[in-house]
C-alpha cells in the first residue's frame, strides 16, 4: 500500500535518527560514508559500494542497528555485483548520450542566434538563445538521477534480475510511485 512519499520519508528519517542516536556508531558510520563516497567514484568498486549503501539502509530499517560489516555481506555474489556494474555503465551511457544531444541542441541554437543577430548585438542576444538548452540540461540531469536512483535497491532485493529489467523497474517505479518527487 502506497501511503505517500512524505510519510515514508518522515518515517525513514526518524528511524535513522533514533538508530543513530541510540546505538552511537558515529565514527564507524562517518568513516563508512567517506569511504563509500570515494569508492563510488572508482569504477571497479562502485557496484559494491552502491549495494552496500542499500544494504546498510535495509539493516537500519529491519534491525535498527548500524552494522557496517553487514553492508558488505553479499558482495561476493557475482550476479548482483555484475548486474549492478552493467546497470551503472548503461545508465552512465544514457546520461552521456542525453548530455551530448542537449549539447548539439545548444550548438544549433547558438548557430541560429549568431545567424539572426548582427555583429553589434551578438554578445547580448546569444545567451538568450542558449538559455533553453541550459534549462533543458538541468531538467534532464535532475530527472536522470531521480529516475535511476532505485537501481541499487532493485539489484539488492532481486540478485538474479537482469540489467534491462533493473533499468525498466527503476524508471517504472519512479513513474508509478514518485511523481511528486519527480515534479520537485
Amino acid at each position: 500500500m502506497n501511503r505517500g512519499f512524505k510519510l515514508y520519508y518522515r518515517e525513514g528519517l526518524s528511524l535513522a535518527f533514533k538508530t543513530f542516536r541510540k546505538k552511537g556508531n558515529y565514527i564507524r558510520y562517518y568513516l563508512f560514508w567517506i569511504v563509500s563516497l570515494i569508492g563510488k567514484f572508482i569504477p571497479i568498486a562502485s557496484p559494491a559500494f552502491f549495494l552496500a549503501t542499500s544494504r546498510l539502509a535495509r539493516n537500519v530499517k529491519v534491525n535498527q542497528d548500524i552494522v557496517i560489516s553487514s553492508a558488505f555481506e553479499a558482495t561476493d555474489e557475482k550476479n548482483s555485483t555484475r548486474t549492478m556494474l552493467w546497470s551503472l555503465v548503461i545508465a552512465g551511457l544514457i546520461l552521456v548520450g542525453g548530455i551530448l544531444l542537449i549539447g548539439v541542441f545548444g550548438l544549433l541554437l547558438y548557430l541560429l542566434g549568431s545567424g539572426i543577430c548582427d555583429e553589434a548585438n551578438m554578445e547580448e542576444m546569444i545567451p538568450v538563445f542558449l538559455i533553453p538548452a541550459a534549462i533543458l540540461l538541468v531538467v534532464f540531469v535532475v530527472s536522470f538521477f531521480i529516475y535511476f536512483s532505485p537501481i541499487s535497491y532493485i539489484v539488492d532485493t532481486n540478485p538474479e534480475i537482469g540489467v534491462s529489467d533493473v533499468l525498466y523497474n527503476s524508471v517504472d517505479s519512479i513513474k508509478r510511485n514518485g511523481k511528486n518527487t519527480l515534479l520537485l
